[in-house]
Parts: C-alpha cells; structure tokens; sequence
C-alpha cells in the first residue's frame, strides 16, 4: 500500500487570522469567519451494535484538534467562553465527495463518537519545507460548524488549551462503529511488530471486539525505531489498520512538512 505523508497536523489549526463579528475584527487563526450564533445543535451519534461487525473501507484517517471559537479573547490571543461554536479542519491526500460523513472520535474525553458532513474543500499548495515531499498540493477540508453544548462546556483534558479541549480521530469515509480504547486494557501482545504501548498516542475499535482495529503510534522523525519520542527535534506519526488479522502501515505524518 502505498503511504502517503500527511500534511496536516493539530498546528494546521493554530496560526493566525483575522476573524469579522459585527462591526469589529478579533485576530485568531489564518482565515476569515463569521462566528455563528449557538444553536445547540445536537451531535449525530453512532449506533451501539450488540455484537462484532464487519470492518469498513477507508480512504483517510488521522488525529486532529478540535477548536472552539467565542467572541472573547485572553491576554495571550486566545478565545475563552463562552463558547459559540466549534470546528475541525482536516486535510487529505484525494478530493473526497462534498456532503459526505467523516465519523469524529474524541479522544481522552467523555463524548462519545459522532458524524460530521464534509461542508467544503479546496486544493491548497503543499508548502512544506521537504524538497522530496511527496505531493504539490493537498485538500484543506471544512467539516461542518459544531453548536452543540456537550462539546461547547466540556472541561479540557490534561495538557489541552480550553479553546482546543481535545484531540479528535478522523475516519472517512464514515463507519458504522467506532470507539477509543483505553491503552491499560490493550497488552503488548496484540500491537504491531517493534511498536511498545507507551508510543501508542490513541487506539480505535471499529469492530465492536474490544480490540483495536486502528492505531497512531509517535516516533522520532527520521528514527522510526526509536524507543522514546519524547525528546525529538521532530515528533512524527505512524497510522496503523489491522487487516485480516495482521498490522498494515496505512499512513505516515511527516511534521516537518509544517514549518
């Protein structure tokens, strides 16, 4: 399979724009928005199967930020509650179909699994820094605006800003189920090949076995054998699917395409 670099990561979510509301301007982020009016508009939440189901085809997974936006900053530039909206921008490889579902998994949060509709996309210019990145451009994809109150209120998780709460998992197309593992209950003996748990960033069950089916594993940039990625210049990503029962490199993010 070949493994394209992904190039987007949670920093495609944190540069800086000018955002209009009304008859004035907050700077935050690099792009130009309205800031809806909440309508607390409920998530589009998975079933709950009863029993094992069959694995889904997938063109893209990756974990990205979500960004909750209001019309009130910090003293550093940051937006505090309350909260109006939120969002998560994404980038793939391959034009996907506007108004198809991605399924959102939040990680490390007590929200459960949800769908969003692909609003919008564009064709932007790779500008990464690597003289052999892979591909000339990329697709920067809009999901659609978040207004629902769990994910407007929710306390941040450790380490996480409160305008950007949580990590999410991003599956597209949508599955019929999904849900994240806690890494206490997987054992090393059903990981891949090399990989130790601790490099486990998040594990995805797709299956309804209790098992991961999807996983992100970190490594260090130009050292994917190295045990600890905790002191890397360039912290990189690994994307794993199990298939037919074996581990399968499905995708590779390459940070230091973001400079």
């Amino acid at each position: 399979m070949k493994i394209n670099l992904i190039l987007v990561s949670f920093c495609f979510l944190v540069s800086c724009s000018h955002v209009q509301i009304q008859n004035h301007t907050i700077v935050q982020d690099n792009l130009i928005e309205d800031i809806e009016e909440p309508i607390d508009k409920p998530l589009e939440k998975l079933s709950k199967p009863l029993k094992k189901i069959r694995l889904s085809e997938l063109r893209k997974i990756g974990e990205f930020a979500l960004v909750r936006k209001s019309e009130t900053k910090d003293e550093n530039g940051w937006m505090i509650p309350p909260y109006k909206n939120a969002e998560i921008k994404v980038g793939f490889e391959d034009e996907p179909q506007i108004g198809e579902k991605v399924t959102v998994v939040p990680l490390r949060v007590e929200i459960e699994p949800f769908q969003l509709k692909i609003s919008k996309s564009s064709k932007t210019e790779n500008t990464g820094c690597l003289e052999d990145k892979e591909k000339e451009f990329f697709w920067a994809i809009d999901l659609e605006t978040i207004t629902d109150k769990e994910i407007l209120e929710v306390k941040p998780v450790k380490g996480y800003r409160d305008a950007m709460p949580f990590g999410v998992f991003v599956i597209y197309p949508s599955v019929e189920f999904a849900r994240s593992l806690d890494k206490s209950f997987i054992s090393r003996a059903i990981l891949p090949r090399h990989v130790s748990l601790k490099r486990v960033e998040s594990a995805i069950d797709l299956d309804n076995d209790d098992e991961p089916d999807l996983l992100s594993v970190n490594f260090c940039c130009g050292e994917p054998e190295k045990e600890s990625a905790e002191k890397c210049p360039y912290l990189c990503k690994k994307y794993y699917r199990k298939i037919h029962g074996l581990w399968k490199i499905f995708d590779i993010a390459d940070f230091r395409e973001i400079c």
